[in-house]
């Protein structure tokens, strides 16, 4: 799977979004995993657990580079200091 997506809009224009893996996070929550366009690893937003995230990234074979972290609820930083 490429860590980016690319296609045209109607007018021709290269459109570039990234890939982004959604991954569960405790009872109803998630954290989401950003593909840097290199390839050489991702983002980690709003890490609510740290567990679930670890899981992912040994899944999709890529490393943690940045921690984006949305607000300062426990359900989003709970997981950023391991």
């Amino acid at each position: 799977v490429p860590p980016y997506y690319t296609f045209h809009d109607a007018h021709g224009e290269e459109i570039v979004r990234p890939r982004v893996e959604i991954v569960p996070i405790l009872k109803d929550n998630y954290a989401y995993l950003v593909f840097r366009r290199d390839d050489t690893g991702v983002a980690i937003v709003d890490p609510g657990e740290a567990e679930p995230v670890r899981l992912a990234l040994e899944r999709v074979g890529r490393r943690p580079l940045e921690i984006w972290l949305t607000h300062r609820h426990t359900d989003h930083l709970g997981g950023a200091a391991a």
